[in-house]
């Protein structure tokens, strides 16, 4: 009971209830096999799968438009996908009709909530104050940040009624929309009136589409903002048109604007007189620090920056599209160990948390300003010779950087520039220092190439003693060349070192920027069942044991029921295809996450992998997840990359596919949808409500190949479909009514299986025969019947509810429903006539009544019929001649509520005398009767075809077999007494 809602996935169980709302975000959710959900039913981004006969009462929506998929005889009330609450998104499975549209609904709005609106009739265009006058303008997400911003408003509580909204501009803060002369502008606010009242309007449902919204006026009702011909936009009423109610209609969108989490500054913590520094303002998307996720398109946005001393390239910057703005800090006059302290304020954009400095571009703390410290000489990582200072960019482990320059400089005294400090064959003390981990794996895994390569030593972050010496060889000008290769991840400095003697006064120190080395793949390994059991495995993985065969196509091994839990290892790896240690010790750890990509069947159902970034912690570089599943049959490949997309925010990484995995078969099947033809070679009319004991019956029932979660495999179809329904003895069919057991193997057959997979369904049409026992049994009126179906692959049911054995020792099978059966036979009475008159001998359908021990007239069989086809005449005695051997009228067709007679025409010419009578039951037209004496039975009238009434043979003939076929003898030319008389004699 109760209300649901969560971001992450909902799954609900077999005929489970949820009496109120679901609420669901970006999970999918999966209602089960006939669950019930009275509430409404919504996602934001996440698919919805009804199970069969699952029900939903209210309306089910996709606000996101992610796929609705309706099961097998899923009833649902009404659907709705996106915001136009269309049926676009649903996949119909269901058989039944597309359900409604929902209801509209207008969207509500949360105080504090930044939105966007976007016009109804003008799809992609927006609400925008552009030179402080509204209008509606094309808008996306590509849009430069101040478009963006112009198109986006805070929704805070009417200035002059709460229950309604004001909207305040997010770049102009204090700014609110407001009509004046029936004009929309942007105006600051003004406590005096009427500019409350102008700024404050109702949201009614939307006048072209209840699912939309319309603004009102609360000082002007009846008046609705909406956009003229040219787009700018007006308060005015409307004349109810479809064209006017569209341009008053829209509808509310998450904000357009750039959301800045925090800003960053960025500064070296050493920075050389002679050479100016570079400064950087990073806008950032979200908490990492240092920023991993900068905002994109924030072009033409601007901040404002101060120094203590030096001076600053530009004291305004302008980020350009990836969210970053540079400007350089010059000091040449900077003595050594002289500082400056550049401070950030005056963004156009606001954030939403404080300011961060970050020395070298990592140890970020909350703080307006960062402080360089100066030196007179050092080293400079430049990219060319006597080149700036450069940013080193992200780089690939195991890969060679390019070529770049390390420059040994110093501050000239008199012109204050730098010259050279070193030149000639020498040594450099190099280091590495890791950021983020913020230590370095074992093994000095940082080799730097100078005159030779060096395998240099590690330093934890915010430490530099570590250092190895590294041959190199610098020009007159102080530019030696260089390079290097990490076999490691994470962000990381490169140091330089060299202490004062000789010819060099001073000693010397320098950096690279903090860069990002990035794993050059992934590569996965152990793919195999977690768990090694029947059920969890396909039963040929087992023995491997649960190894992933790799099947190449739908005759290749089994290996998974669909949404089984399956484990694979990834490791992240350099360029030579070894392990990075570090990989997943970052200070938020970066992970991997899977896609499967459908390889068999081509064309087929290809969702998405379960839980796929589920690798547990890494160690030396890998990880192994064990709750990775794949909802469908058939085979995949699976992709490895960044779980987030950016690795340290210097981009993805993709790793190596898989190879085949798979074959994925069905975790099982469900069964629904059952329905019986009784007595089905008999075209009954009305149909019967039975069959009698071994007598055929159609049986049609739905088979459909289902995950653990109890949604349809639809790629359980063609050569994936592993089961076949024509082969009835597969079906396994049996029965149960007290005692009474129909097996396969004892008293049930079954023949004719028809049927062909579709989308993962196949419809069943069977016959049975529920043969007869060795002795009269029953009636049955409620036994019951059900299946054990199983597939080339193991698959079976999902699950058993019914017990077909006595005495009862477990469910094994799946009740298909409760099929009466009956214990039958065809009696014929003998019968007397006058001469020249019709003969009726009575004949009575009888089943067998166990609590009495007798046989009774069958109160529910209307449908047997004799034709005189079915009747031989013969031991024609007295006058009578074959012409005498007539039934008429030529068929008789018993009746439960009164008598029924076959009747024989009146001999011609007043003969008389006697004739027996036998009935042909079976599949021919020679009877099994009693007549049929050690010298034979020849009828003088034969009958040309036989009844298929076996089913209703009797002991007639003595033993314990019950088949013979009735018979009886007609009499003409003597009288029965009154039907009033019981006994009678002659006076004399």
């Amino acid at each position: 009971y109760g209300n649901v809602s969560t971001s992450g996935a909902i799954t609900t169980g077999q005929s489970s209830q949820v009496a109120g709302n679901i609420t669901g975000g970006a999970g999918n959710v999966s209602i089960g096999y006939g669950a019930t959900v009275a509430g409404t039913l919504t996602t934001s981004s996440g698919t919805i799968t009804f199970g069969q006969n699952a029900v939903a009462s209210s309306c089910v929506k996709s606000t996101g438009s992610a796929s609705i998929t309706l099961g097998y005889q899923a009833s649902i009330n009404s659907v709705c996908c996106g915001a136009s609450c269309t049926s676009s998104c649903v996949v119909n499975n269901s058989t039944y009709a597309m359900p409604a549209t929902c209801a509209g609904v207008a969207p509500t709005l949360t105080s504090g909530a930044r939105y966007s609106f976007e016009s109804y009739d003008v799809p992609g265009s927006y609400i925008r104050h552009r030179n402080y006058l509204g209008y509606v303008d094309p808008v996306s997400a590509s849009s430069d940040a101040l478009t963006r911003n112009d198109s986006t408003y805070i929704a805070r509580p009417g200035l002059t009624d709460a229950t309604c909204w004001s909207f305040e501009s997010v770049n102009a803060p204090g700014f609110y929309l407001r009509h004046n002369n029936f004009v929309l502008k942007l105006n600051t606010y003004s406590a005096t009136a009427p500019y409350p009242a102008d700024a404050t309007f109702c949201l009614r449902s939307g006048l072209a589409n209840a699912t939309a919204i319309s603004f009102e006026s609360t000082n002007y009702p009846a008046y609705y903002l909406q956009h003229k011909v040219d787009t700018s936009m007006i308060l005015a009423t409307t004349d109810g048109t479809a064209a006017v109610n569209g341009r008053a209609t829209f509808y509310p969108r998450p904000g357009l604007a750039p959301v800045v989490e925090h800003y960053e500054l960025s500064v070296p913590t050493a920075s050389l007189a002679c050479q100016a520094s570079t400064v950087t303002v990073t806008a950032c998307a979200d908490s990492s620090s240092p920023c991993a996720n900068p905002i994109s398109n924030f072009a033409g946005q601007t901040a404002t920056l101060a120094t203590s001393a030096g001076a600053l390239g530009a004291s305004t910057v302008t980020f350009d599209a990836s969210g970053t703005a540079t400007t350089t800090l010059s000091h040449a006059a900077a003595s050594a160990g002289s500082t400056a302290t550049v401070t950030l304020s005056g963004e156009s954009t606001l954030a939403t948390s404080a300011r961060r400095c970050c020395p070298d571009g990592v140890s970020c703390s909350a703080a307006n300003s960062c402080t360089s410290s100066f030196n007179t000489a050092g080293f400079i990582v430049a990219a060319s010779a006597n080149g700036a200072a450069a940013t080193v960019p992200a780089q690939t482990a195991g890969t060679m950087s390019g070529s770049w320059t390390l420059r040994a400089v110093k501050t000239n005294t008199t012109t204050k520039a730098c010259e050279a400090a070193l030149s000639g064959a020498t040594t450099v003390n190099w280091g590495v220092q890791c950021n983020d981990p913020a230590t370095c794996s074992s093994g000095n895994r940082m080799t730097v190439t100078g005159s030779s390569a060096v395998a240099v030593a590690g330093n934890a972050s915010g430490s530099s003693s570590a250092s190895t010496a590294v041959p190199m060889n610098f020009d007159a000008n102080g530019n030696a060349p260089f390079s290097f290769n990490y076999a490691d991840v994470g962000r990381v400095t490169l140091l330089a070192s060299k202490a004062a003697g000789g010819s060099l006064v001073g000693a010397l120190s320098g950096s690279s920027n903090a860069f990002v080395v990035k794993p050059a793949g992934f590569v996965l390994s152990a793919i195999r069942c977690t768990s090694y059991v029947a059920g969890a495995c396909a039963t040929s993985a087992i023995a491997t044991p649960g190894n992933n065969p790799g099947a190449s196509s739908a005759s290749g091994s089994a290996f998974m029921p669909a949404g089984k839990p399956f484990s694979a290892t990834v490791t992240a790896v350099d360029s030579a295809g070894n392990a990075t240690p570090n990989f997943g010790r970052e200070a938020a750890p970066e992970g991997v996450a899977l896609t499967a990509a459908l390889v068999q069947p081509a064309g087929g159902n290809a969702p998405a992998l379960s839980n796929p970034s589920a690798f547990g912690s890494f160690t030396g570089g890998a990880a192994t997840g064990t709750t990775f599943a794949w909802p469908e049959v058939g085979i995949v490949a699976l992709t490895p990359a960044v779980a987030d997309g950016s690795y340290l925010g210097a981009g993805n990484v993709t790793g190596t596919p898989s190879g085949n995995v798979g074959r994925f078969v069905p975790a099982g099947f469900d069964v629904g949808s059952f329905s019986v033809t009784h007595r089905s070679s008999m075209a009954c009319s009305p149909a019967s409500t039975f069959s009698y004991m071994g007598e055929g019956m159609t049986f049609r029932f739905t088979l459909t190949a289902q995950n653990t979660a109890g949604a349809t495999t639809q790629n359980y179809t063609g050569a994936f479909a592993k089961f076949d329904p024509t082969n009835t003895a597969s079906i396994n069919l049996a029965g149960i009514s007290g005692s009474t057991l129909w097996k396969p193997g004892g008293r049930m057959t079954t023949a004719f299986g028809a049927g062909t997979w579709s989308n993962g369904v196949v419809n069943v049409s069977m016959t049975a025969n529920g043969q007869r026992g060795a002795s009269p049994d029953g009636p049955h009126p409620n036994a019951q019947f059900g299946i054990a179906p199983v597939d080339s692959d193991g698959v079976g049911m999902l699950a058993f509810n019914l017990d077909t054995d006595f005495p009862a020792d477990g469910a094994d099978r799946t009740l298909l429903g409760q099929v009466p059966l009956r214990y039958g036979r065809l009696r014929l009475q003998n019968a007397l006539s006058g001469a020249n008159r019709v003969l009726r001998l009575p004949l009575t359908a009888q089943y067998w009544d166990s609590s009495t021990s007798t046989f009774k007239t069958n109160d529910l069989d209307s449908c047997t019929r004799i034709t005189s086809a079915n009747v031989s005449f013969g031991n024609l005695r007295r006058q009578l001649t074959a012409a005498d051997a007539a039934m008429s009228p030529n068929s008789v067709t018993v009746s439960p509520t009164t008598p029924t007679f076959l009747t024989l025409a009146a001999p011609g010419g007043g003969r008389v005398g006697s004739l027996d009578i036998a009935l042909a039951l079976g599949s021919t037209n020679a009877d099994a009767s009693c007549l049929k004496t050690a010298a034979g039975w020849t009828p003088t009238v034969a009958a040309t075809a036989g009844a298929n009434l076996s089913a209703m043979r009797g002991i007639w003939c003595g033993g314990t077999a019950a088949a013979s076929d009735p018979s009886a003898r007609a009499t003409w030319g003597l009288y029965r007494g009154s039907d009033g008389v019981l006994y009678q004699r002659e006076n004399y």
